[in-house]
């Protein structure tokens, strides 16, 4: 019996002793080489979704550690941005503006490779709107009809140190619902990627939406999403593809509104680096 447990412990041994350890990458916040960007610290990565030649290898949150197989397995690895949608912490998505980065790791058994994955706009991308609160204001169409409550640029407290725009609210003036006065017109409807990038904070509650215009009828405002107050900047990244899908209308203009709620005196709200962009 002893001699039977010594080949069988033997042979157990000779099974794995071959065996190659995994490798590791260790991912470390992305570098962003970016048209119509502020700062690199414009976009809001946060998480990495790896792929490689054998499949979906997992989500990774940026700093940690991914395992990836076996060195002769994954020979190239596809590593592509991931955004909350909608601001929504239960939406992971995929961010499709943004080029995947590939990358050769290292084929040395057991190692872990440091990683800062390098993103671009994909070439296809389309700009549709822009509005980085420079110097003129596109976001010009006061729809609450209240001339105190109106959009304005203020330099130097923007997440570049350049402009943004604010809008402040009392209860004598306690409502903004402002949008541009030019609209956006063939939009793709056939479920190609729109979305819209943003920053944002304020203390008071923030309501975003698109108002659509199509022949013989009145404009219709529908509001997407309203987005709680945040004392420092904070990035949205809203997704109006199935907005536009759907609605199918002629002409389209991004919609923001803000109320002073009654437990406020006054209020303030501050929007930076808008692009609504689409492939």
């Amino acid at each position: 019996m002893v001699v039977i447990l010594i080949f069988a412990g033997g042979f157990i041994s000779g099974c794995f002793k071959d065996i190659p350890a995994f490798t590791y990458l260790e991912l470390h916040p992305a570098i962003f080489y970016l048209r119509n960007s502020e700062i690199n610290s414009d976009q809001d990565i946060t998480e990495y979704h790896l792929y490689g030649s054998e499949g979906f290898l997992g989500a990774f949150r940026t700093n940690a550690i991914a395992p990836i197989g076996f060195p002769s397995y994954n020979k190239n690895i596809t590593i592509f941005p991931g955004v909350r949608e909608n601001g929504l912490q239960l939406y992971p998505a995929f961010y499709p503006m943004l080029e995947p980065a590939i990358i050769a790791p290292s084929t040395q058994p057991g190692s872990t490779e440091s990683i800062q994955p390098v993103f671009t706009y994909k070439d296809g991308v389309k700009f549709r709107w822009l509005e980085p609160f420079r110097d003129q204001l596109s976001l010009d169409l006061d729809l609450d009809q209240d001339s105190f409550t109106h959009l304005r640029i203020l330099p130097g407290i923007g997440i570049g140190g350049t402009g943004a725009g604010t809008a402040n609210l009392t209860k004598a003036h306690p409502v903004i619902e402002v949008t541009t006065s030019a609209a956006l017109t063939q939009l793709p409807k056939d479920g190609t990627p729109i979305w819209m990038e943003m920053h944002y904070k304020g203390d008071v509650l923030l309501q975003i939406g698109l108002r659509g215009v199509a022949s013989g009828l009145n404009p219709v405002i529908n509001y997407k999403l309203a987005l709680f107050p945040k004392a420092d900047w904070n990035k949205i990244y809203i997704n109006f593809t199935p907005d536009v899908q759907l609605s199918d209308l002629t002409e389209y203009q991004v919609v923001f509104r803000a109320e002073l709620p009654d437990t406020l005196s006054e209020g303030s709200v501050y929007l930076d680096n808008i692009k609504l962009l689409h492939l």
